[in-house]
């Protein structure tokens, strides 16, 4: 599945589309064009061989062509013929047995035994009794399970006649059981007429005395009020005054005023005598305050300070008078540079030119024309002063010099280029007629130059004395930035010192600053500063304050006079009925309201007790009530409910156990079934277990005399394998291969300390050369009539220096009798 294994992943095209290929080859006289196109899988893949002369489809061979031709198949193939690199190793298929065995055409043979031999595996580690997940295993568990259970269900039988002796048993008690419940319920029928008459009585005698109870108890709680009893809507609307009584209280204590207090509310009266300001006027002053602020600070912002006005005039010593701007003096100077950097290249080429002149009169056709020369001189010149202008001006801007000139020297070279190659192909003699025309341009140009740079040095020189600084051509740019740096430092100063003086700000402070200090003085307020913002906050401070303390005063005077008006109420009251007031006069009314609720159940109780004695004696016969005596005693009701609830629960629980024990018989039933059932699986299990062992012991006798079959047939060819693998082993290694050795599975191991070791264990390069010798050894035994083609993917990449010199020799001798395709990307190998 990984990227790496999978040959369609990782040769998709990227971008999608068709991938695939097209390969011409030529076997027993026969040319083919093979087409393959590759899709998501080998089923959907397509495949097309045609007959390369003639161009028609060709049946020769199928889709699976590599198999017919070389009569291997794909992994076989890898193993031998094909030899990759850092996969030298090796090991035989069935079909290189086959091959070496000569017996490709026996189909049910050594072709198949890797086959045969998987499938006996397969079916031993599925019966393995001593693996987990063999089935003879998992089953030696399952029959020890139900063993245990059939052993441990033995007794079962013998339990259920048990619990059928239980079960009669219970029964019988619960027939007993029923009678007797039956001879409790007639007597209680008896008993409870007798009772009947007697709580008659008893009842009647009930009634009168709860009915004198009752009077009595009337009696005891008038006896306590002093006076007639009050109402009780008068006493409940007394209880809700004193409810009002305790609020009024609590406000008087909520409102009360410290003597701090008291000293700042008087204060605060006498700083707002006039009145206090609201708070619209305070935020307004507040505003004037922050815009007062503002204003001030732009204004002392737009004020020069001392050493700002000492920098300005010291400016003006230099620039005053100035008839030209830095700029400008920068410009020229910047040209300056760039001519100057120009002339040694114009007089390089002023001279080459006058040697030409005098040099070519009377130069044949074959030699070069001055054009020519001067040509390639002013183009060399002008490309490397551009190229050395260029880089001044990327890195000192405005005070290098320009790349422009060098740039248009170059062009000049170029076009005399040009001409001087026209001339030279026309050949022929020219005759001297004194200074040409380009030789006069040219030294006239110097003669400007020298004049521009003279007069340029002058003015410069003179603008830098008129600021304070020197000529010195090395530090002029540096200088003309220092002044450029003052002149715009001026420019910014005068600037400043203009706005100053057009500026309104002192008006608008002056007005702002006598409407805040008016404001502040009708309150008594002198200003600190002249900020205003702290005094105007702490007077809104002194006026909330004031107004939260005058609301206080008015709360506490409403108080004090709710609470006078509600104490008289409740005091008038308790006078009225003869009470004499305590100090809790809410604990006092609450007292008196439950002693009129207890008087009124008390003439309620009173007069339900004496309609319900009335309502008997006139419903029952009370003479004959009085009259009855009692007869001789009987169990009581209750006795023999008792017996009878005790019966029942005797019942119930012998009920309870009859049913208990039909569950138990129910489910020894279903265990004696499921035993039952049991031993027919234990039964059925431990035939099929021995049925399983005789297969396993078939199977393991199949399979290892195959085995022995097929190391018989492979160690007749084991011999020559290995003395061609000792043969290539030398000839690569120079080393005798005599400690190596190769069994009837073709695996090959070396002596090592007295043992033959696997050779795994040996570095990858001897792995690798094992692996090559091998694999050649293994080629020669399969393909005895026709010598395939060696296809090597640069096998000797993990080998020493030495052993890939020995590897190519080797090769080299390998293809006087084989065609060997050898890839490789190192030059060591080529």
């Amino acid at each position: 599945r990984s990227l790496e294994e999978n040959e369609r992943k990782r040769y998709k095209p990227w971008q999608g589309g068709v991938f695939g290929g097209q390969l011409v080859f030529e076997i027993r006289g026969r040319t083919y064009l093979i087409s393959r196109i590759f899709k998501d899988k080998e089923a959907n893949d397509e495949f097309e061989l045609r007959d390369a002369k003639t161009n028609l489809p060709s049946r020769d061979y199928t889709a699976r062509i590599g198999e017919e031709i070389f009569q291997i198949n794909r992994e076989s193939f890898l193993r031998t013929v094909f030899i990759g690199q850092s996969q030298c190793g090796t090991s035989p298929t069935d079909d290189i047995n086959a091959k070496i065995g000569r017996l490709a055409d026996n189909t049910n043979d050594l072709n198949h035994f890797e086959a045969a031999n998987g499938k006996l595996t397969e079916i031993l580690n599925k019966l393995n009794p001593n693996r987990v997940s063999g089935s003879i295993a998992k089953r030696r568990e399952e029959i020890a399970g139900y063993e245990r259970i059939v052993k441990g269900g033995e007794g079962i039988s013998q339990s259920i006649a048990e619990y059928q002796k239980y079960l009669h048993g219970e029964e019988e008690r619960y027939e007993l059981l029923n009678r007797q419940m039956k001879e409790a319920g007639e007597q209680q029928k008896t008993v409870s007429r007798q009772q009947m008459a007697l709580a008659r009585k008893s009842e009647w005698e009930r009634l009168r005395r709860n009915a004198a109870g009752k009077a009595e108890e009337k009696e005891r709680i008038r006896q306590k009020f002093p006076g007639e009893i009050p109402p009780m809507e008068d006493v409940k609307q007394k209880i809700a005054e004193c409810v009002d009584l305790e609020r009024a209280r609590e406000r008087l204590s909520m409102y009360q005023f410290s003597e701090e207090e008291k000293e700042e509310l008087a204060s605060l009266a006498d700083t707002f005598a006039e009145g206090v300001p609201s708070g619209e006027e305070l935020q307004e002053k507040i505003r004037e305050a922050v815009t007062f602020r503002k204003v001030s600070q732009e204004y002392s912002a737009e004020q020069l300070s001392p050493g700002e006005q000492e920098r300005l005039e010291e400016l003006e010593d230099y620039f005053a008078e100035d008839t030209e701007y830095v700029t400008s003096i920068v410009g020229k100077w910047n040209h300056r540079n760039t001519r100057k950097a120009a002339l040694p290249s114009k007089q390089a080429a002023l001279m080459a030119l006058k040697a030409s002149m005098e040099s070519g009169r009377g130069q044949g056709a074959g030699t070069f024309p001055p054009l020519l020369i001067i040509g390639i001189i002013l183009t060399a010149a002008g490309v490397l002063a551009a190229a050395g202008a260029f880089a001044a001006w990327v890195l000192f801007s405005a005070a290098a010099v320009s790349p422009v000139i060098g740039i248009l020297i170059a062009a000049v070279g170029a076009g005399l280029v040009m001409t001087g190659l026209s001339a030279k192909r026309k050949g022929g003699k020219r005759e001297d007629t004194g200074l040409s025309p380009e030789y006069e341009n040219l030294r006239q140009a110097i003669e400007e130059d020298q004049l521009f740079l003279e007069e340029t040095d002058e003015l410069v020189a003179d603008y830098l004395a008129a600021h304070g600084k020197y000529f010195d051509e090395d530090t002029v740019s540096a200088s003309l930035q220092e002044i450029t740096a003052e002149s715009m430092e001026y420019s910014s100063l005068r600037k400043k010192a203009q706005k100053s003086l057009d500026s309104s700000a002192a008006a608008d402070l002056a007005t702002l600053r006598d409407s805040i200090q008016v404001f502040l003085g009708r309150y008594g307020v002198r200003p600190a500063d002249a900020g205003f913002a702290d005094d105007l906050y702490m007077l809104r401070r002194k006026a909330e304050r004031y107004l939260t303390l005058s609301e206080k005063k008015e709360c506490f005077e409403k108080a004090a006079e709710d609470h006078g008006a509600w104490r008289e109420s409740i005091l008038s009251f308790l006078r009225e009925y003869r009470y004499e007031p305590s100090d809790d006069v809410s604990a006092q009314c609450g007292d008196i309201r439950d002693l009129v609720a207890a008087w009124q159940d008390a003439l309620r109780a009173l007069e339900e007790a004496e309609r319900e004695r009335k309502q008997f004696e006139a419903e029952n016969k009370v003479s004959v009530l009085a009259e009855m005596q009692t007869e001789e005693p009987l169990p009581t009701l209750e006795e023999l409910n008792r017996r009878i609830q005790q019966l029942a629960g005797e019942r119930e629980e012998v009920h309870k156990k009859i049913g208990g024990y039909n569950n138990i018989l129910e489910n020894l039933q279903e265990q004696y079934d499921e035993w039952e059932e049991n031993c027919g699986k234990l039964k059925e299990l431990k035939e099929l277990q021995s049925v399983e062992q005789r297969k396993y012991k078939h199977v393991q006798t199949a399979k290892r005399k195959l085995e022995l079959a097929k190391e018989a047939m492979t160690a007749k060819y084991a011999d020559p394998i290995l003395q061609g693998f000792r043969r290539y082993y030398e000839m690569i290694s120079g080393s005798d291969a005599d400690r190596f050795h190769i069994d009837a599975n073709t695996t090959v191991t070396v002596d090592e300390l007295g043992k033959q070791r696997e050779v795994n264990a040996l570095s990858s390069g001897y792995r690798d050369l094992i692996g090559i010798c091998l694999r050649i050894a293994l080629v020669d035994a399969m393909y005895q009539e026709e010598e395939p083609v060696l296809i090597m993917d640069d096998p000797f990449t993990n080998l020493d220096d030495g052993k890939v010199r020995a590897g190519r020799e080797f090769v080299e001798k390998l293809g006087e009798k084989r065609q060997i395709i050898y890839f490789t990307c190192s030059a060591s190998r080529e």
